[in-house]
Parts: structure tokens; C-alpha cells; sequence
């Protein structure tokens, strides 16, 4: 069975944002926590589309999404367009994460916040996680 796994950055309260971290690469998900400063947000990780469409149907919510594109069983462009057919499920903002350049014509089936190169940034990514909410 696919399970996500959870992480709450001390102090844990209910009023932090939540982030969930897509990518079927381990040491990735694993670096991007770590670059996380601490009680920034709750940090879920799922290897795939698969086990993040499951994750954004269970509570918490999620308030931003840093999605990979190329994983096994559901890719991001898959989870992109699930994402657009489930009326049930909040548009949220969505990262892409990925080494290809031409990834905005490709993602009209569900607005994106932005796309994000790998390697990624330090910089970059400490950019974008200032826009998770404030509690």
C-alpha cells in the first residue's frame, strides 16, 4: 500500500501552511525539507501522482505543491490533468519542478504557479516557499 509521509516543522500547531513535495526521487524530496527553515510549514512527500492525488483528497489541506514531472505509474502532467477534472478539489498553487524547457504549452490543463529548473535553487525555492500563507 502507497502511503505519504509527514513531517511537522517544530512548533507544531495546526495554523502552519503545509507544503507537499512531489517526486518519485527520495534524496530530492529529502534535500528540499532539509532547505526548509524550521516552523516555515507541515511537509508531506509522495513519490508520485498517484499517492499525491490521495493525499490532497485527506485532511490537511495543502497550500502549495512542488510537483515533478517525470515519475512512474502517474506523471505530473497526469496528476496536472486529475487535478482539472476533480471539482471536489481546490486549485492550489502548483510548482513544477523540471529540467525541461518548454513545460508552460504543455500544462493548460490546470494553471500553474511557476516552473521551477533543476538542480534546483536554494534562492529559488526559499522564494517561492514565501508565499505560503501566514497563520
Amino acid at each position: 500500500m502507497d502511503t505519504y509521509q509527514a513531517r511537522l516543522a517544530p512548533p507544531l500547531t495546526e495554523s502552519l501552511p503545509s507544503l507537499l513535495i512531489v517526486d518519485d526521487d527520495a534524496d530530492l524530496r529529502e534535500s528540499i525539507e532539509s532547505a526548509v527553515p524550521e516552523g516555515t510549514c507541515r511537509i508531506f512527500h509522495a513519490q508520485d501522482g498517484v499517492v499525491a492525488l490521495e493525499r490532497l483528497r485527506t485532511p490537511p489541506p495543502v497550500d502549495l505543491v512542488l510537483l515533478d514531472l517525470r515519475m512512474p505509474r502517474m506523471n505530473g502532467l497526469e496528476l496536472l490533468a486529475a487535478l482539472s477534472a476533480d471539482p471536489t478539489l481546490p486549485r492550489l498553487p502548483i510548482w513544477l519542478m523540471s529540467h525541461e524547457g518548454d513545460l508552460a504549452c504543455r500544462t493548460s490543463a490546470y494553471p500553474i504557479a511557476g516552473i521551477l529548473d533543476k538542480p534546483l535553487r536554494l534562492q529559488t525555492l526559499l522564494a517561492v516557499l514565501a508565499t505560503l500563507p501566514r497563520g
